[in-house]
């Protein structure tokens, strides 16, 4: 799969398990000036989504121009819950925002 960031089309990879160490675990990572994604693919499918947002989130702050770091993981967290909840629970509104009809309910 690709997802496109602005000007920029990043490659998402789910094929490896999360990278886990003593200090951290990360469930997910954006690798910008490789164009790459990676999402671990040991994850929960729900769970997996909701890292592809939160590293699309990042992707768009430093699309803004926000280098890693100017923008914290608390920020990108509350925006990627918050996102993924809308689009879930709003196929319509999403629709309407894509410029397209949706099927009535």
């Amino acid at each position: 799969m690709q997802v496109k960031i602005g000007p920029i089309t990043y490659d998402v990879d789910m094929s490896e398990p999360a990278p886990q160490d003593e200090e951290s675990i990360s469930t997910g990572r954006i690798i910008y000036y490789e164009c790459k994604i990676r999402v671990g693919s040991d994850l929960p499918q729900q769970y997996q989504r909701l890292v592809l947002l939160h590293e699309i989130v990042h992707g768009i702050f430093m699309n803004a121009g926000k280098q890693p770091g100017e923008h914290g993981e608390e920020l990108v967290n509350l925006i990627a819950h918050g996102l993924l909840d809308f689009l879930q629970e709003n196929p319509m509104a999403v629709a309407y925002l894509q410029g397209r009809e949706a099927g009535r309910e």
